[in-house]
């Protein structure tokens, strides 16, 4: 939709809902039939955690996910709206929890 209505150098969020990245995680574990156990863990224990995995990598090339960057952007409170999107490009929206549970599916069947 973007490509076809979307205007040039215009941005786009072509997402439905905001939702922190813990209830995310949450919504994938229930709709894969996973149960797990989430831990918060403090923004600083995060980041410290980021800078240090990232010294690591830089020293030993660990290829290890969470660095420095990754943490801050998980620690992040961005909220965004889709507004733009839904206006300028009739974008429909589907609930993140049907999207998961869509998603689960085609994962399992493919």
């Amino acid at each position: 939709a973007a490509l076809e209505k979307g205007k040039s150098g215009t941005c786009y969020l072509l997402a439905h809902e905001n939702i922190p990245y813990s209830r995310f995680m949450r919504m994938i574990a229930e709709e894969a039939g996973l149960r797990r156990t989430f831990v918060p863990v403090p923004t600083g224990a995060l980041t410290g955690a980021g800078k240090l995995v990232s010294i690591m990598e830089s020293l030993f090339n660990t290829g290890i996910s969470l660095t420095y960057p990754n943490a801050v952007l998980l620690t992040a409170q961005n909220y965004y709206q889709a507004q733009r999107a839904r206006q300028e490009l009739h974008l429909p929206q589907t609930p993140v929890r049907e999207a998961i549970r869509q998603a689960v599916k085609w994962f399992r069947e493919n």
